[in-house]
């Protein structure tokens, strides 16, 4: 061998193995994105004519973990090949309109092309990590067929792609678990300890036949006789106001308790015209309605009070639980439907010259005068911001942005969401609105520190 030809031959060498290592690594998946409703694709595709004599017939192919998108097929010729084409065509096919054996696309050392996807059918694309393959290659020529191993590209990640072109605090990789809101231990502790406050499923609409004091929910507050002035000495009624109105502020006090009724039942007692009797019992009612929001600040529209009259129901279960001359008559008299309510109280009054009612008024008639029966329903409240929040992260890692957007957008105004809600449209392609969630927070600090300054000057 001359030295012209070694060199020649270790030229060609270089030459070949500089081209195969080329040829993998110019294949590549350059860019996926997003435009709207459409999947942006573009890729860098290696052509290495064959020899002279051969043709090579290659399929490329994108190929993810979930689906395959196979591309137009590619048909690369020698020399010869074009040559004897030519041929056939001349003799066979003269009538036709000749084909291009030399394409543009194969006059170029690699081929980059751009595809647009309906993003409704290829959003696989975004969600997968994918390659560029070369799969299917037939090589054929004069003397034989050789089928060539499949190439693939390096892995491309969309997600991870753009995710690196986000600011380091942006990252998803960097959210944790938002821990949800609970209701505070004291709010709890309230709650256990006081019976006048209730869960919103166990309201109960009130009947003038229920008997109020056999409630354990009960808390009544009392009012001297004929009077509607709410005294907190009278027969210690400070006791029960102060319960009310913690239990209340310490509701109002907790974000995740809720108060939805205070439900207020004011009575009078059975002594006395009816008509005067049912105008005692509404403003008794209104007047614990008006003194619960002078020492709380409740909304008046939280509030029902009910008119409950005249206490016959409450009379009657008290008359049958004691013990006094008379007891059985007064019974007979309260469960005959036929005789009027102020007729049954002058029957009454008239048994035993006067003294069986001079007991009743002394020893049962008093606990009737009051807003006999207050209680407070509530919700305690679930953090569904923090719920929408981390829900909204796994369907981001997931690569599902439109759903996390749906996730979270009704709990925009809750700051805890605009990082998440940044990131969800930074990856849909919409920059300004990540940016302005992003920046909210920022505008907020500053805000708070130009109100800080403002009130040091």
């Amino acid at each position: 061998m001359t030295k012209r030809t070694y060199i020649l031959s270790a030229f060609l060498l270089w030459a070949f193995m500089l081209q195969a290592a080329r040829d993998t690594t110019e294949m590549r998946i350059v860019d996926i994105s997003r435009i709207d409703t459409t999947i942006r694709l573009v890729y860098d595709l290696p052509l290495r004519r064959p020899a002279t004599d051969y043709q090579i017939t290659l399929q490329p192919a994108v190929v993810g973990q979930s689906d395959t998108l196979l591309l137009e097929p590619i048909v690369l010729q020698g020399k010869n090949m074009i040559r004897q084409l030519h041929r056939d065509h001349v003799l066979n096919h003269k009538d036709e309109e000749e084909p291009d054996y030399y394409p543009q696309r194969l006059r170029v050392n690699v081929l980059r092309d751009t595809m647009l996807l309906p993003l409704s059918e290829y959003r696989w694309l975004m969600a997968d990590t994918v390659a560029l393959c070369r799969m299917s290659q037939v090589k054929e020529g004069c003397c034989k067929v050789v089928e060539q191993d499949d190439e693939c590209s390096e892995p491309f990640s969309y997600f991870e792609e753009k995710m690196q072109e986000l600011p380091t605090e942006k990252q998803v990789a960097s959210f944790v678990p938002i821990v949800a809101a609970l209701p505070q231990e004291y709010t709890l502790n309230t709650i256990e300890n006081t019976k006048m406050l209730v869960p919103r499923g166990r309201y109960m609409p009130y009947l003038r036949t229920e008997v109020l004091s056999r409630r354990e929910d009960v808390l009544c507050v009392y009012y001297e006789l004929d009077s509607i002035t709410l005294k907190r000495n009278f027969r210690k009624n400070y006791v029960k106001l102060d319960t009310i109105v913690n239990a209340i502020n310490t509701m109002l006090a907790d974000t995740m308790a809720e108060i939805r009724t205070i439900q207020i039942i004011g009575l009078a007692s059975v002594e006395g015209s009816i008509a005067h009797n049912e105008w005692l019992a509404r403003e008794r009612g209104k007047a614990l309605k008006k003194y619960i929001i002078q020492e709380t600040g409740v909304a008046d529209s939280l509030f029902e009070v009910n008119n409950g009259g005249e206490a016959w129901a409450e009379f009657a279960w008290q008359i049958e639980n004691s013990d006094f001359i008379g007891k059985n008559r007064v019974m007979k008299i309260l469960k005959d439907s036929t005789i009027w309510p102020e007729r049954k109280e002058e029957l009454i009054k008239r048994m035993n010259g006067g003294r069986t009612y001079d007991y009743i008024r002394n020893n049962l008639l008093a606990d009737q005068r009051n807003a006999g029966y207050i209680r407070v329903y509530y919700d305690l409240l679930t953090d569904s911001a923090a719920v929408a929040i981390n829900t909204a992260v796994e369907l981001i890692k997931a690569h599902n942005y439109d759903e996390a957007l749906e996730v979270l957008l009704p709990f925009k105004d809750d700051k805890r969401t605009h990082e998440a809600i940044g990131v969800a449209y930074y990856m849909i392609g919409n920059t300004e609105e990540a940016e302005r969630y992003w920046g909210k927070d920022l505008d907020e600090g500053q805000k708070g520190e130009q109100k800080e300054v403002e009130k040091e000057e």
